[in-house]
């Protein structure tokens, strides 16, 4: 009797697991498997208008050339004083607002920017001395002081760059303009030749750099140009006027910028691909 009843016990239990494994079969199979979807990346689009700011240093990398006319009106004429060049290569701080636009098409990225700094370079150069003369002869003893400053600058310039995740590798070259104020004075033990010039002067500049879009609409550059203005001359007479040569001094408006700078850029940042 004991032995029907445990083996009446065990069938039941049979049964059981053995209805809860075909529910739950059932149940499986009326559950399609869904695999979960793939990851889609994001990439950073660089199409659209940005305004941002900058800050930097920039240098003079030209020289400050000595200019002389004879009486005769002939330049390094007669009588002329033979200084040599100095070089003007002091180094100072700029900082500004730039804005532009970018077109994105697969990597390459073509875009305008403009940007206009001010900046404190300032540069100078002197020497004194004895120094020889055109025509044979030294001059006295005379002192050589110059100076120029670079007060504004600015550039219109075109980009071309390409793309590695949210990084923008880039060159660019264009139109560059500056306010340039230059000083030149020649004295000797008698008399001086005083002279001063302001002048918007323009160029052009080159370079490149590395934008990277570190948030959604941000991005922050780092970049390099090399400029050139031109020259300016600052040319003076004879004070107290004991003789009609002219001396003076052309400057040569020419250096480098290295800056960082960041933009906000209008629109949506990034797509998905697909």
């Amino acid at each position: 009797m004991r032995n029907s009843k445990l083996k009446m016990t065990a069938a039941v239990a049979v049964g059981t697991m053995l209805s809860i494994g075909a529910a739950s079969a059932a149940d499986l199979a009326a559950r399609p498997y869904t695999k979960a979807p793939p990851m889609v990346p994001e990439v950073y689009t660089w199409t659209g208008f940005y305004v941002g700011g900058n800050v930097g240093a920039i240098g003079f990398g030209g020289n400050a050339i000595h200019q002389c006319t004879s009486p005769a009106g002939v330049a390094s004429g007669t009588g002329c004083e033979l200084v040599p060049d100095l070089g003007l290569n002091d180094t100072g701080v700029l900082g500004g607002v730039q804005a532009g636009y970018n077109w994105q098409s697969g990597r390459w990225v073509f875009g305008l920017e403009g940007d206009i700094d001010g900046t404190g370079l300032r540069g100078s150069a002197g020497t004194s001395g004895v120094f020889p003369v055109v025509g044979g002869g030294v001059t006295p003893s005379i002192t050589v002081t110059d100076t120029a400053r670079l007060d504004w600058f600015s550039t219109v310039r075109g980009r071309l760059g390409v793309t590695s995740g949210a990084a923008l590798f880039y060159v660019t070259g264009g139109a560059a303009f500056g306010g340039v104020q230059a000083s030149a004075n020649y004295a000797g033990p008698v008399n001086g030749f005083p002279s001063s010039v302001s002048s918007t002067r323009g160029g052009w500049t080159a370079g490149g750099g590395i934008e990277w879009g570190f948030a959604p609409q941000w991005s922050a550059k780092l970049e390099g140009l090399y400029y050139d203005l031109g020259s300016v001359s600052s040319i003076g007479t004879s004070v107290p006027p004991i003789n009609t040569f002219t001396d003076g001094t052309r400057f040569e408006i020419n250096g480098w910028v290295a800056r960082i700078g960041v933009n906000y850029r209008f629109g949506g940042p990034v797509v998905a691909r697909y």
